[in-house]
C-alpha cells in the first residue's frame, strides 16, 4: 500500500508561493489536527498560515522543524482572525484555505465567517471546509507541487 503522505520534492519553494491558511472553528481542532498529522509532509511544501490557536497547533506538530515556513498569525476568529484571513486574501497573500467549519454551533463572530466565505468565492482562493474534501484536495496540491502546476495563483 502507497504511503498517502510520502515525503516528495516540490517544484516550487514555499517563499514562492502564496500562503495556505488552516482554521477550525472549536469542536473542529481535534479534525484540524488529525489532518495536519496524516498530512504533514504535504503541508510543510506550503508557507503556513491561520488563526492563533491553529498555529499554536501547528507549531506542536512539526516541532523545531526548518523546512517548515509559516506566514502571519492571526488572531483567533472571533477576535478578527477571520477577517485578517480575509485581508491576506485581498491583498493577495493568499492562494488556499482549509477551514473546518463546524455547522452545527452558533458563532457571534458569523458576519466575519460570512466575509471570508465571500472573499474567497470573489478572490478565486481554493476552499475545503471539512475533512472530505480537505483530504480529497491533497491529491490535487500533491500533484500540481510534484509537476510544477499553479493551482494557487
Amino acid at each position: 500500500m502507497e504511503d498517502i503522505d510520502a515525503d516528495f520534492d516540490s517544484v516550487f519553494a514555499p517563499e514562492e508561493m502564496r500562503c495556505l491558511a488552516l482554521i477550525a472553528h472549536n469542536h473542529m481542532k481535534p479534525s484540524i489536527r488529525a489532518f495536519v498529522e496524516a498530512n504533514q509532509n504535504l503541508l510543510k511544501k506550503f508557507r503556513l498560515t491561520g488563526t492563533n490557536t491553529t498555529m499554536k497547533m501547528l507549531k506542536e506538530v512539526f516541532g523545531d522543524d526548518p523546512s517548515v515556513v509559516y506566514g502571519p498569525t492571526c488572531q483567533s476568529g472571533p477576535l478578527g482572525g477571520d477577517a485578517e484571513i480575509a485581508a491576506q486574501m485581498c491583498i493577495e497573500n493568499l492562494g488556499g484555505m482549509i477551514f473546518f467549519q463546524d455547522p452545527m454551533d452558533a458563532h457571534p463572530h458569523s458576519a466575519d465567517i460570512d466575509c471570508l466565505n465571500r472573499q474567497a468565492l470573489v478572490h478565486n482562493v481554493i476552499t475545503f471546509n471539512n475533512p472530505a474534501s480537505a483530504y480529497a484536495g491533497m491529491f490535487t496540491f500533491r500533484e500540481a507541487l510534484k509537476h510544477g502546476k499553479f493551482i494557487l495563483e
